[in-house]
């Protein structure tokens, strides 16, 4: 069975609720017409601001939502990632996103060759590589 994430269980249940907001709000307050309504003198009554304004409203608050819970945290996770990558050295004990553990022996620009059990040297791409604390 496949783990969801926080971040992304929080933005469904934060989009279903704001859909149903978004339900909600449109079914109370009366669409704007062309036609101006009259008050009891016969005088024209403008139209509400939520009458008017409401939708775009609770489009620009779902644009915030998902923008403060999907796109900024994983915005601030490609930095990290940038920076450990750039902070690869000579012996540190590394992770392949294949899962291969090894130390690396020498580094290039996009390339990392690493040493693992057995004395075998991989050359993987230097973006597959994650630190290990403790590989066993």
């Amino acid at each position: 069975m496949k783990k969801v994430s926080k971040t992304g269980l929080m933005a469904g249940l934060i989009s279903v609720l704001l859909i149903a907001i978004m339900v909600l709000a449109t079914g109370c307050f009366p669409a704007a017409t062309t036609t101006a309504t009259t008050g009891e003198n016969g005088e024209a009554v403008p139209p509400s601001f939520w009458s008017q304004y409401g939708m775009i409203f609770f489009l620009v608050a779902i644009f915030a939502i998902f923008y403060f819970v999907m796109i900024r945290p994983q915005r601030k996770r490609q930095k990290e990632q940038q920076a450990m990558i750039a902070s690869l050295q000579k012996g540190d004990k590394i992770m392949t996103i294949g899962g291969i553990y090894g130390t690396i022996e020498n580094l290039n620009e996009t390339t990392v060759i690493i040493k693992v059990e057995g004395g075998t040297t991989l050359k993987v791409a230097r973006t597959a590589v994650n630190p290990v604390k403790d590989a066993s």
